[in-house]
């Protein structure tokens, strides 16, 4: 199902954005804990186009990553695709992203669900500032992570959006599966079973990804 329908009436919205090469279950069980604890109404899956961090780009292309997310969530009716920033030309930026789904959902609280390991690199986003004023955050904690970053949002947007940054946290937990390990596991002929959606295995040896 993909996200297209004009806004009815007040809801929460999670944001997911990444490459998702290839979705795996760390992704939906983040999703799912997201929606969970923090009351969303849904998480809607947005597969980058072409990621502006990721000079080399991505190991599978953006449809077939489309399409992995598509079928990785099929079957959760809290779950939903859009293809918004397949559609668009040149580099994805988040808050073009959520700027557009702000105005398909002008009523609904916007949350974007972001890993810690980001925030580093935060202040050098295109309009940082205005995306942090904008949009709340769910920030993902994977085990073992350290806020080194504090400093770094203060000095970028002050105490007060910065305490708003760490305003909501998702521990990672047990859903801290790289997606790098399983392109290697693939590469080296290695099974990814449990790792991802049986819909998503079936569909990448289907195609050859990642050999």
């Amino acid at each position: 199902m993909t996200a297209n329908r004009s806004a009815k009436g007040r809801e929460n919205l999670g944001i997911f954005g990444g490459s998702f090469d290839p979705p795996h279950l760390g992704h939906l069980g983040i999703a799912e804990e997201a929606r969970a604890r923090f009351h969303l109404d849904r998480v809607i899956f947005v597969p980058a186009g072409q990621p502006p961090h990721k000079r080399s780009g991505t190991a599978a292309g953006r449809f077939e990553r489309f399409e992995m997310v598509r079928l990785a969530v099929a079957g959760n009716p809290h779950f939903e695709t859009s293809d918004i920033e397949m559609r668009r030309h040149g580099p994805s930026y988040t808050i073009d992203t959520l700027g557009a789904f702000r105005k398909l959902y002008p009523r609904a609280r916007i949350f974007f669900i972001a890993g810690a390991d980001s925030l580093v690199e935060l202040p050098k986003w295109h309009r940082a500032r205005e995306l942090v004023r904008r949009f709340d955050f769910l920030i993902v904690k994977r085990p073992g992570s350290k806020p080194a970053y504090r400093a770094v949002l203060e000095k970028a947007f002050g105490k007060r959006q910065a305490l708003k940054l760490e305003a909501h946290f998702i521990h990672a937990g047990p859903y801290n599966i790289s997606a790098t390990e399983i392109r290697n596991r693939i590469a080296a002929g290695e099974s990814i079973r449990y790792l991802v959606p049986q819909a998503v295995e079936r569909y990448i040896h289907k195609k050859g990804l990642y050999r």
